[in-house]
């Protein structure tokens, strides 16, 4: 139920990429953003464990500190990735390929079409490359928590009532049925 079928770092990316769009971040400063963003990433993969030193980010974000929404998004990249997280450092870097190719059994994976963790599109159609006889399916009008939503975002979540679609329950019920 809404797996990732790429790379962690490609989820936080987008993710990213969706909440500065979303807010209405400018398309320079965004640019910008992404930029040290992937940079970041890229390093916490190369150096997990490690402890991201001034230095680094200053390198990344030069003259950052300049501009306050400049200088809110690089305390955001420090207080995100700069200390080691063990989850973090593994799940960005992970790619799920792998694993997915060396299914052998009947798989069943759907995503939700407003999701806005894990976007069905791109990670739908990785899934279909990696597990080609899979069923998989992007659920219309479903959030990430396969929860019937307006917008799909996560500040959504606590005012719908809905623990989960009936089609999603109803479609796994089949599919297992069926094996």
């Amino acid at each position: 139920l809404a797996g990732p079928a790429l790379r962690g770092d490609s989820i936080v990316m987008s993710q990213n990429l969706h909440n500065l769009t979303q807010n209405g971040m400018p398309k320079d400063i965004t640019d910008n953003y992404m930029e040290a963003l992937e940079k970041t990433l890229q390093h916490r993969i190369d150096n997990p464990g490690t402890v991201m030193t001034e230095e680094f980010f200053e390198s990344i974000c030069p003259e950052w500190d300049r501009k306050p929404i400049y200088s809110a998004l690089v305390d955001a990249l420090r207080k995100s990735f700069a200390k080691p997280n063990p989850w973090t450092d593994f799940m960005i870097g992970y790619s799920p390929a792998s694993d997915m190719r060396a299914t052998l059994v009947p798989a069943l994976m759907l995503y939700g079409d407003k999701d806005t963790q894990v976007y069905a599109t791109e990670n739908s159609n990785a899934a279909t490359r990696n597990i080609p006889k899979a069923d998989i399916r992007i659920m219309p009008g479903l959030n990430h928590l396969f929860q019937h939503a307006t917008t799909g975002e996560g500040t959504e979540y606590q005012q719908i009532e809905e623990t989960m679609s009936e089609e999603v329950l109803d479609d796994i019920v089949r599919f297992i049925r069926q094996q």
